[in-house]
């Protein structure tokens, strides 16, 4: 059940490369004052190519930062919706967003027991804490990625467990960081991979289950959550 990043990695950083090596040449010596300015939309992509721009985001903190868009859909369904100003990031995997900008009923993913799944994923200066949903994913001219699981942003969703407050500060909403999610496009297909599959000092705890408000640890399989 681990969150995936598809076949993109290579087209994106490829684009994003580009993309940056132009903004640096618009910044040099002489060049004229530039203001903050949602970027205009990019034309219909082609196979494995996804529109990536360089921008300073949507609330203006960001120099030279890559941002992207994805449309994700309830699975199996045309109800849809496409997210903008998503943050590519290419340290890790999986894609999140912030629960407040879903308008769509997506499947929770379960445990065994019926407790739905939550993730704590820390980043250097962050950590996203929420929901596990499916969602029908589209990214640039891809084939769509059906039933991915994909991580819903909520500081408030259930009661955050101990062990995920202990790290770097969680993410409370769009504005605090600057973007409206997060596309990984790391080396690696999960987010976590085998030291996640079963108990032991190894496991960073990365999944939990959630029910009744309460969240407890758990082990992760490449099929879900035993």
């Amino acid at each position: 059940m681990m969150m995936r990043a598809r076949g993109l990695r290579f087209a994106i950083l490829a684009m994003l490369a580009a993309a940056i090596g132009l903004a640096r040449s618009a910044s040099g010596a002489g060049a004229a004052t530039m203001s903050v300015a949602t970027p205009a939309p990019a034309p219909t992509p082609a196979a494995n190519v996804i529109g990536a721009y360089v921008w300073a985001g949507p609330y203006g903190e960001y120099f030279n930062g890559p941002f992207t868009s994805v449309t994700i859909c309830e699975s199996g369904t045309a109800n849809c919706q496409t997210l903008h100003a998503i943050l590519i990031d290419t340290g890790s995997s999986g894609l999140r967003i912030f629960g407040a900008l879903n308008h769509l009923r997506l499947t929770p993913v379960t445990a065994s027991d019926g407790s739905l799944v939550a993730e704590c994923m820390p980043f250097g200066s962050l950590t996203t804490w929420g929901r596990v949903a499916y969602a029908d994913v589209k990214l640039g001219g891809e084939p769509v990625i059906s039933n991915m699981p994909i991580q819903l942003i909520n500081p408030n969703y259930s009661t955050i467990p101990a062990a995920c407050t202990g790290g770097a500060p969680v993410a409370q909403s769009p504005a605090q960081l600057g973007y409206n999610g997060i596309l990984g496009v790391g080396l690696w297909g999960p987010d976590c991979g085998d030291v996640c599959t079963a108990p032991g000092p190894q496991n960073p705890w990365l999944y939990y289950r959630c029910k009744g408000g309460a969240c407890s640890a758990a082990s992760l399989t490449a099929t879900g959550v035993a």
